[in-house]
């Protein structure tokens, strides 16, 4: 045993001379230093390990999440009761979730759009990026897919309206979404309706 103590101790004093990772205050990449009220909330967690993947597993730290993201949103100019946010793990995967949510927004109308002509509806109405409004059923592939953020995400409960069904509106619209589709069937609808619909950048 001691040389196996003494083995542990000759690692551990080369392992000082590392980057210290392991410290939660450590200034790396794009992090800066934590305040203290960060840690203790931190560790104050730690002690209770919240689960957030359901509100029904972390009943109290899901709804500090939801008044978190509601800060931020007021903090920043948002109407706080028309955001939805939530805490990831770290930048990469806020910005990786922003740009996969900004896609199925950006694409939202197309499936809609669908949604509507499998339940056989000729006309719905959609305000365009210029403020006049169109048949959502006519656009063509640009109009589409620039569609204003606040109008795309209308148009389902537009369609609900305009069908019934709640449900069926709902599974009908998820059934021609990129994320079900993926992104070569989808790509082969798009270029079946719309010609070459997306051509090299």
């Amino acid at each position: 045993t001691s040389i196996l103590s003494q083995e542990l101790l000759g690692l551990l004093g080369e392992l000082k001379g590392g980057v210290p990772f392991f410290s939660p205050r450590y200034i790396g990449h794009m992090s800066s230093d934590l305040t203290m009220a960060s840690l203790i909330g931190y560790f104050a967690a730690m002690l209770y390990n919240p689960n957030n993947v359901a509100a029904e597993a972390s009943p109290v730290t899901t709804r500090l999440e939801l008044d978190v993201a509601a800060q931020l949103a007021r903090m920043i100019g948002y109407d706080p009761d028309r955001q939805w946010g939530h805490i990831t793990s770290g930048g990469t995967v806020a910005n990786f979730e922003a740009i996969w949510v900004a896609r199925n927004v950006k694409y939202l109308p197309v499936a809609v759009r669908w949604a509507a002509e499998s339940l056989g509806v000729e006309s719905l109405d959609v305000v365009l990026a210029d403020g006049s409004a169109a048949n959502l059923l006519e656009l063509p592939l640009w109009e589409l897919l620039n569609v204003p953020s606040a109008a795309a995400l209308d148009l389902p409960d537009a369609l609900h309206a305009r069908a019934g069904n709640e449900e069926r509106v709902r599974a009908l619209i998820s059934d021609n979404s990129l994320a079900r589709l993926g992104y070569q069937q989808f790509g082969l609808r798009l270029a079946s309706q719309f010609g070459d619909a997306l051509p090299p950048g």
